[in-house]
């Protein structure tokens, strides 16, 4: 895609709705054959706050751009997919107890958040090949609002208490597989597989002891055993090799 064939239409003086509908929504529809991009975004402005006056700047208008059409929405559309191929297994709809549609509705909206304007900038203007003692201020804060923002994030359930300590609630199970179909897809565009990635993060995430639970069973139907390391958390199995997603 060239500047040429896709001229800023906010700065044009158009809605960056229409011009996000055009440029992203609806190719990422046509993509997983799923969903209405005037639908995703009456979802997404109802939800969030996305004009925004900086994308009057060609510059940050086209950088944000180039993120989400080259990483937001192939990571989108990855999610769906190992999403869908999921739904498949006959362990999903009993483990899931949601009906197909709910669940499809669910992988489409996806990381919406990361279309608003909380999030696009912090998340298009860092380096992630760059490694960071502490991420800057403005990417830090684009991390806190999506995962305060999305249910598919473990931090999403986690309560601080004025003491210090962390309380976890239960996830409930359509965004537990929803997270681990996040895992797989972020492992589909970033290029590292769900077996490789998972051991090394695994034992870092703190979850009610219910949903450290769910989350042993449902690696197990996907070929990855876990053992637990406490009441709240897992860690992966030694001498896994194959690698299935």
């Amino acid at each position: 895609m060239t500047y040429a064939m896709n001229k800023n239409l906010y700065r044009n003086n158009q809605e960056c709705r229409k011009a996000w509908m055009d440029q992203l929504f609806d190719p990422f529809c046509k993509s997983v054959s799923f969903g209405d991009p005037e639908e995703f975004a009456e979802v997404l402005f109802g939800r969030f706050v996305v004009e925004d006056f900086e994308y009057s700047d060609d510059l940050k208008y086209w950088t944000v751009h180039q993120y989400l059409q080259s990483v937001v929405l192939p990571h989108k559309t990855a999610v769906y997919m190992a999403g869908m191929e999921m739904a498949k297994s006959e362990w999903f709809m009993p483990f899931v107890r949601e009906n197909l549609e709910v669940w499809q509705d669910n992988l489409w909206l996806h990381d919406i958040s990361k279309f608003s304007a909380n999030e696009t900038f912090g998340y298009a203007f860092h380096d992630f090949k760059k490694k960071y003692e502490k991420l800057d201020v403005r990417m830090e804060r684009a991390w806190l609002h999506h995962k305060n923002h999305n249910e598919h994030h473990p931090e999403y359930w986690l309560s601080s208490q004025r003491s210090g300590e962390i309380r976890a609630f239960d996830i409930p199970r359509i965004y537990l597989v929803e997270m681990v179909a996040d895992w797989i897809g972020a492992g589909k565009v970033y290029g590292n597989t769900l077996e490789h990635w998972l051991p090394e993060n695994l034992h870092t995430f703190f979850f009610h002891t219910k949903t450290a639970e769910d989350l042993a069973f449902l690696l197990l139907q996907i070929g990855i055993e876990t053992e637990p390391v406490n009441e709240n958390q897992l860690r992966v199995k030694i001498n896994q090799h194959e690698e299935r997603y």
